[in-house]
C-alpha cells in the first residue's frame, strides 16, 4: 500500500495563481520524502493536502486506497509553529490526548503516551509542566510526540528542525531516522534538508508549485531547489586528492566517510 497524489492543484481563496499545481507523486510504505524548494514553492501546502488537512482543488489523494479523511488514524502530523498546536494543561495530557480521542483504554493511553515521550527525548520530569511554558526546541519536540503517540503509519512534519541549535537538529534528524527504521513513513517538508539527505530515500523538489524533481537526493536536484552543500565539493577536492571518500551532503556524514579512507 502506499499514498498517492494524482494531479493534484490547490488555490488559497483570494490568491492570483494556485499554490500547488498539478502534483503527482507516490509513496511507498517506510520511504522517508523531503519535500524542498524555495520560500513559497508550495512545500506545506502540498504536504497538507497529503496528509488530508486541506482538500485538493483538483485531483485526488489517496492513502492506502482511502481518501485522507478516511484514514486519520494512519497519520501524524507536526506543524510549523507548535505554539499554536498546543492547548492541554500537561505535556502528558498533551501528547495523550490523540490515543484518549481515540477510545483507547486508559493503560494503552498511558503505555503509547510514554513511549512517544521518551521516543522524542522528553525527560519524564516534564510530563507534568504546561506545554506552552517549554523552550521553543521542547515545544516542537512535544508536538512530534503528539504527532506519533497513536503510532501512524504516515508522519508528516513541517519544518521539524527549524529555529533549533545543532543539538535539537541532530536530535530530531536522529528521531526521524529511527523512525523511519521503525517502518513509518515519514514526509518531511524543510527548506534547509541537508541534514537529512543522506538518510531519506527521495527529495522531492517544488518550484512555483510544481513538481521539478523527484529521486535520490543530487547536486542537480539541490540546484534546483536554491541549496548549495559546501559539504559535497569538498568531497570532491579530498576524491581529487587520491582520497577515496563518498560525497555526502552533511558534515557528519562526510567526517564518518573521511575516517574510514584513512583507516
Amino acid at each position: 500500500m502506499s499514498l498517492k497524489a494524482e494531479d493534484v492543484s490547490y488555490r488559497y481563496p483570494g490568491a492570483g495563481g494556485p499554490a500547488i499545481s498539478s502534483a503527482s507523486l507516490e509513496i511507498g510504505k517506510g520511504e522517508l520524502v523531503v519535500v524542498c524548494g524555495k520560500n513559497g514553492s508550495g512545500k506545506s501546502t502540498l504536504i497538507r493536502c497529503l496528509a488530508g488537512l486541506i482538500k485538493p482543488s483538483q485531483g485526488r489523494v489517496s492513502i492506502d486506497g482511502q481518501a485522507p479523511e478516511k484514514a486519520r488514524r494512519a497519520i501524524g502530523f507536526a506543524v510549523q509553529f507548535p505554539e499554536r498546536a498546543l492547548f492541554e494543561r500537561t505535556v502528558c495530557d498533551e501528547v495523550a490526548f490523540g490515543p484518549r480521542n481515540m477510545g483507547l483504554p486508559p493503560d494503552e493511553v498511558d503505555r503509547l503516551t510514554g513511549q512517544a515521550i521518551d521516543a522524542v527525548g522528553i525527560s519524564r520530569d516534564l510530563m507534568s509542566v504546561a506545554p506552552r511554558s517549554l523552550s521553543y526546541g521542547r515545544k516542537r519536540l512535544v508536538a512530534i510526540a503528539c504527532a506519533i503517540a497513536h503510532r501512524p503509519g504516515y508522519l508528516f512534519l513541517d519544518e521539524p528542525a527549524a529555529g533549533l541549535d545543532y543539538e535539537g537538529r541532530t536530535r530530531i534528524t536522529g528521531l526521524i531516522k529511527s523512525l523511519k527504521a521503525a517502518g513509518m513513513t515519514v514526509i518531511v517538508a524543510s527548506h534547509d534538508p541537508l541534514d537529512l539527505l543522506d538518510i531519506c530515500d527521495r527529495l522531492v523538489v517544488l518550484d512555483g508549485g510544481r513538481v521539478v524533481a523527484d529521486g535520490p537526493p543530487s547536486v542537480e536536484s539541490l540546484g534546483r531547489a536554491g541549496i548549495t552543500s559546501d559539504t559535497i565539493e569538498l568531497a570532491r577536492r579530498l576524491q581529487s586528492c587520491g582520497i577515496n571518500v563518498r560525497e555526502a551532503f552533511s558534515p557528519e556524514a562526510l567526517a564518518d566517510s573521511i575516517v574510514e579512507a584513512l583507516k
